[in-house]
């Protein structure tokens, strides 16, 4: 399922236009994206958690070269499910 499959339904069970849809579901995600960026977390009852999470430092081998690099640590957006979301899922 892909972006317009999900206006398309969302639309149909509204009974809105697809373009107020569209605007509606964009304006959501620009809010996650930058409440993410800033260092805040989306918490959405029963459907989950998306966070900021920083990943560590870590040293990785460039085999072709045989030589060892530093990968800098980094930021990684992350969602966990919540258990509501996951029984319904294992039901």
């Amino acid at each position: 399922m892909n972006r317009k499959d999900i206006v398309k339904i969302v639309s149909e069970k509204t009974i809105q236009n697809n373009l107020e849809v569209a605007k509606t579901m964009e304006a959501i995600i620009d809010t996650i994206k930058g409440a993410i960026i800033s260092g805040e977390s989306v918490y959405l009852r029963g459907f989950g958690t998306f966070n900021n999470t920083l990943l560590a430092e870590k040293k990785a081998r460039v085999i072709t070269e045989n030589r060892q690099i530093i990968i800098p640590p980094r930021f990684k957006a992350t969602f966990k499910a919540s258990k509501n979301f996951t029984n319904e899922m294992n039901s």
